[in-house]
């Protein structure tokens, strides 16, 4: 059961963990790109999440606060 201990737990944890990003999608896609992310077993911020970090790693893009532990 959820209640006002685990509400502020959670938000403790989102406040302390996680970022929020705001993306703007034409009518229509959002419910397409939900679907689909469903289908790969996925939410829509795990397969946004994985396909940036995939596309990253394609290109040899290091981070700069990560640069130092590839030297």
């Amino acid at each position: 059961m959820y209640d006002e201990v685990a509400k502020k737990a959670s938000m403790k944890y989102m406040k302390e963990k996680r970022e929020n990003l705001n993306m703007n999608f034409p009518k229509g896609k959002k419910a397409i790109f939900k679907a689909y992310a469903q289908f790969r077993g996925m939410s829509l911020t795990e397969l946004i999440t994985q396909l940036i970090e995939d596309d990253m790693e394609k290109h040899h893009f290091i981070p700069e606060d990560k640069k130092e532990d590839t030297e």
